[in-house]
């Protein structure tokens, strides 16, 4: 029995400080990692990077262009909070605009969705998403996840290539940990798992980083509500924007 102890103790001893260690190790590294690309997205968005960027673009895929850094043509605004005036209305006269993550986002699916079933029980009101693709990709992903796209009139979807209306309406775009982070990368999994929306291929002209956000606008083009997303797998809430016009 004294030995078995004495085995256990030492077994013990020895467990304890690897992965104490271990839990060290992880978010340092992680850290770090994070780091590291924070300084390349920087270090992108001065002339001799954009410069780089422009010869690197031609010779990648989509995929893996969506992760390079995107350098905004005009400065971000602050966001607009309610009561303020819409900066720039996106052909709404009364209703929710709702700013997509990068098409083949599965977050961005469920998101147009969900528009998609309130629009329809809201007729009266406009509902317009705004993407960061061309008109014709952003077209044919929203008909290869329903067929009742462009069949919903107060249903729109906007394309924004250059993103000055993500500018305009004060939506930054995300660090590589809020796209990537476990966090994230758990909610792909539940959301394929729990309704079988995953990602789709990736779309041409798509940026990871691009930040998710949602605003109601009333007949008076003010605003009543405001949101963005804090990590990539963040949805709307367009129900409670909607009780807010």
């Amino acid at each position: 029995t004294m030995k078995t102890v004495t085995k256990q103790t030492k077994s013990k001893s020895i467990t304890t400080p690897f992965w104490r260690s271990l839990a060290v190790i992880i978010p340092i590294c992680a850290i770090a990692i994070g780091l590291g690309f924070t300084t390349i997205r920087y270090g992108f968005k001065t002339e001799v990077g954009q410069d780089l960027l422009r010869r690197i673009e031609p010779h990648v895929n989509d995929d893996v262009r969506s992760l390079l850094p995107f350098n905004p043509s005009e400065s971000v605004a602050a966001i607009p909070q309610p009561g303020d005036m819409a900066p720039h209305n996106p052909q709404v006269k009364e209703g929710v605009v709702v700013f997509l993550r990068h098409l083949g986002c599965p977050f961005a699916e469920k998101t147009l969705l969900q528009m998609q079933n309130s629009s329809l029980d809201h007729p009266n009101l406009d509902f317009v998403g705004v993407s960061h693709a061309d008109e014709t990709t952003t077209s044919k992903w929203a008909k290869a996840i329903s067929e009742k796209h462009g069949e919903i009139k107060n249903l729109k979807l906007i394309s924004d290539e250059r993103r000055k209306l993500w500018a305009q309406w004060g939506l930054e775009d995300h660090s590589l940990l809020e796209v990537l982070g476990p966090r994230s990368i758990a909610n792909v999994v539940t959301l394929r798992l729990s309704e079988g929306i995953s990602n789709r291929e990736t779309a041409k002209g798509s940026n990871r980083y691009a930040r998710a956000g949602a605003f109601a606008i009333n007949a008076d083009g003010k605003i009543k509500y405001t949101w963005q997303a804090d990590h990539a797998n963040d949805l709307p809430d367009i129900e409670k924007a909607i009780k807010s016009i």
